[in-house]
């Protein structure tokens, strides 16, 4: 009867053992995250015009609120990093977050300037959830005050075209906010799980909104 030869189960155990080896290091690359793909950055591009209008010379700052991860799931950092909103409800809260940057003084990530043409950029930035706030502009007579919104970056290259308010020089805008203060203590767990304030012109409704915990009982009518 034949036997195996003994250079052949040699080969067959070398084999082996360079398998478990190179799936030893892969595993070992996986979870160092040495093969990671590099994070990927992001670029805005703005394109400021009102109607026929090109907005030149208009001043934008950016912060971030949040950091986006590769499942879309948000982390707030800083200032805002005790905010419990889910990203559908930022958009919502707008004036909380710019209240937040009034009131801690924040530095804006990047801040950028439209050319003659209207248009600027900001790029390298991580992806994230970031609040875009633009100053009154005055062009011709007229002064622009462009509308402060949430923005995702989520993909390579986002482009943004501004709404704003347009008001000849000398007119002003107001701001009204409403506040649910709750004089109930030991009673918190009675309270409603939402209400509805309304705001009215000549005794007509012209604009509701509905307060609740995921607002801070508050909201601000702009413009």
């Amino acid at each position: 009867m034949g036997g195996i030869p003994v250079q052949s189960l040699a080969f067959k155990h070398l084999n082996k053992l360079l398998c478990l080896l190179l799936c030893a290091v892969l595993l070992g690359l996986l979870c160092t995250g040495v093969s990671a793909l590099p994070e990927e950055r992001c670029q805005v591009l703005i394109d400021y015009r009102h109607e026929n209008v090109t907005v030149s010379d208009a001043s934008f700052k950016i912060y971030r609120i949040a950091d986006l991860n590769s499942r879309q799931e948000l982390s707030y950092v800083g200032a805002f990093s005790n905010l419990r909103f889910e990203a559908d409800a930022l958009a919502d809260a707008v004036e909380e977050l710019y209240t937040r940057v009034e009131k801690q003084n924040l530095v804006p990530e990047r801040t950028f300037v439209t050319d003659a043409e209207g248009k600027a950029s900001v790029s390298d930035l991580a992806p994230g959830a970031f609040l875009l706030v633009g100053e009154p502009t005055t062009v011709d007579g007229y002064v622009y005050y462009v509308d402060k919104q949430v923005v995702f970056l989520n993909e390579s290259v986002l482009m943004l075209n501004p709404k704003s308010t347009r008001l000849p020089v000398g007119v002003k805008l107001i701001s009204i906010k409403t506040v649910k203060f709750w004089d109930d203590k030991g009673h918190e767990n009675k309270r409603p799980r939402q209400i509805t304030v309304r705001l009215l012109k000549d005794g007509k409704t012209v604009s509701s909104v509905v307060l609740s915990e995921a607002n801070n009982w508050s909201h601000t009518w702009n413009d």
